[in-house]
């Protein structure tokens, strides 16, 4: 089962962005991107995003699962971006 087209669905920024799609297995891919060039940090309230509270993420391109919390927070390089996986 497919899941649905990535979209700005909420938290848009002047300087980056979030886009979040749901996958077909219920999860939710979400990216973070710093469109500046410098170093931002940024931080994802996860009820703004209309998820549980300290869902389960793992970071992608980490490779890596995430400690939870009801906030995630992370520097993004210069024209970088974060894909993060969250169930």
């Amino acid at each position: 089962m497919p899941g649905k087209p990535a979209r700005r669905d909420f938290c848009a920024r002047p300087r980056g962005g979030v886009v979040g799609a749901r996958a077909g297995d219920g999860s939710h891919a979400i990216g973070l991107f710093n469109r500046t060039g410098q170093a931002v940090k940024a931080e994802l309230n996860w009820s703004d995003a209309a998820l549980p509270s300290a869902p389960k993420v793992r970071d992608l391109w980490l490779r890596k699962d995430l400690a939870k919390g009801e906030i995630f927070s992370t520097e993004i390089t210069s024209h970088g971006c974060v894909l993060l996986r969250v169930e």
